[in-house]
């Protein structure tokens, strides 16, 4: 296919030849030609030196060397244009820039003897050209990617050749016009101008589109970053650190794969200095050097208990009570050194078990016992380091106990088992016993001592 060249001065084209003419005979030996709106088509009537042709075209402008003489655009047939024939033949140019139709181009001949040849006729047929004025789009390809050309309204009845613009040389093959849209698929390496050239598959009229398409080839769009918020912990030294695959949520990009993509971020590593709510952001790169951007909230949690500075506590041990402990301590990993607190109060006076709790800044607690072992050992001591004997004539109905002192539970008062009235001289004895059972005794003379006569 060749590119239509827009006449703009005149250039004879092709060479049509009306047959040449017998003049006598007055025959016409070719009577039909096919030509396309817009096109220079060059005609020719032979005759003898001296005679002049007399020329009558029906449409189109006709040229005799660099100017139209004439333009009769759809005018009645009648002679316009004569030449006197100097080398035996006229020769005119004719632009058939006219609507489709057919049209009468006539040539006679006069001799100088005034003889006049028949009418030589010639009925043209012009079909009009694709319609020019359908638009390309002009798409962006990434590297090494597939671009469609798009052609919009296509005529049905056309074929329509993609070409590089460059050297008009095919892209591929033809494709018939629909009605509709059609679509060029190209693979350019580099940034490329094509053009179309429409053909009516009746007429093999065509014309280049006025329009053109420019396929860039080139990534200019940033990545599309996705971010989401997660929640991480601190170990237990106090740190956590993340990886970009924890924040991206789905990242994109129109020409890097996924996988080829890079992704950082401009925080990695938390401490308990970081505890609550971080805005980290996510980079993500792609093979062009496009770059795009996401927010996400990166919550960081202690989640680690306090650990005890010793294995076990030691048993607190006492006779009677217990009246302050000394709190152990534990370690964390935010807060350093915890103070252990418990819920006893004072004074402990029966053993037990003291629970101690370890409660960071984080709200985490962990919990170490203690025996507190209350071991009353100890007897109650009398008060007195003897007895006074008790005496009596006959007998003796009560006896005041003595008394004793004990540790923890403090005066204690004796007990015996005796049975009264005592009527017999004994030694009874005293027992002090306290509320841990730890036992005292101390010995008191009873004397029945009947002096009296009858």
């Amino acid at each position: 296919m060749t590119k239509l060249l827009h006449i703009k001065i005149f250039i004879l084209v092709i060479l049509i030849t009306l047959a040449k003419v017998d003049l006598y005979a007055q025959t016409v030996l070719s009577p039909t030609e096919d030509v396309c709106a817009g096109e220079l088509k060059q005609y020719k009537v032979e005759g003898s030196a001296g005679s002049t042709i007399y020329w009558s075209v029906e449409g189109g402008a006709v040229y005799n060397g660099g100017s139209p003489v004439i333009d009769q655009d759809l005018v009645t047939p009648g002679f316009q244009y004569s030449e006197l024939i100097v080398s035996g033949e006229s020769l005119i140019g004719i632009l058939w820039n006219v609507t489709a139709g057919d049209y009468l181009v006539r040539a006679f001949e006069e001799t100088a003897g005034s003889c006049v040849s028949a009418n030589m006729d010639l009925t043209v047929t012009v079909s009009n050209l694709p319609d020019q004025s359908l638009t390309l789009n002009n798409p962006a390809v990434c590297p090494g990617g597939t671009a469609s050309i798009t052609l919009t309204n296509s005529e049905s009845g056309v074929n329509y050749q993609l070409r590089l613009d460059s050297d008009d040389s095919d892209v591929g093959t033809a494709i018939a016009g629909t009605g509709g849209n059609i679509t060029f698929d190209v693979n350019p390496l580099v940034t490329t101008v094509y053009n179309v050239y429409a053909e009516n598959l009746v007429s093999t009229c065509g014309v280049e589109l006025g329009n053109k398409s420019t396929v860039t080839v080139e990534d200019v769009i940033d990545p599309v970053a996705v971010c989401k918020n997660i929640t991480i912990q601190l170990d237990a030294t106090g740190n956590a650190s993340i990886t970009p695959s924890q924040i991206d949520n789905g990242s994109t990009d129109n020409c890097t794969a996924v996988a080829s993509l890079g992704f950082s971020l401009d925080k990695t590593n938390f401490t308990c200095a970081d505890l609550g709510a971080n805005t980290v952001v996510l980079t993500v790169t792609d093979a062009s050097s496009n770059v795009g951007t996401c927010n996400a909230i990166v919550s960081v949690e202690d989640t680690t208990d306090p650990v005890a500075d010793v294995a076990s506590l030691s048993d607190v041990t006492a006779q009677c009570e217990v009246t302050s402990l000394t709190a152990p301590t534990a370690t964390d990993n935010c807060d350093g050194a915890i103070t252990g607190t418990h819920s006893e109060t004072f004074p402990i006076t029966a053993s037990k078990t003291v629970v101690w709790t370890y409660t960071d800044g984080s709200g985490n607690t962990s919990t170490q016992t203690q025996n507190v072992v209350i071991n009353d050992t100890t007897d109650p001591v009398a008060d007195a380091v003897s007895l006074s004997d008790v005496t009596a004539q006959c007998e003796v109905t009560s006896l005041t106990a003595p008394t004793a002192t004990d540790n923890c539970d403090g005066a204690i008062t004796g007990t015996h088992s005796e049975t009264f009235p005592i009527t017999a001289s004994k030694t009874v004895v005293w027992t002090y016993t306290d509320g841990s059972g730890n036992t005292s005794t101390q010995t008191q003379n009873v004397v029945i001592n009947d002096t009296t006569d009858p």
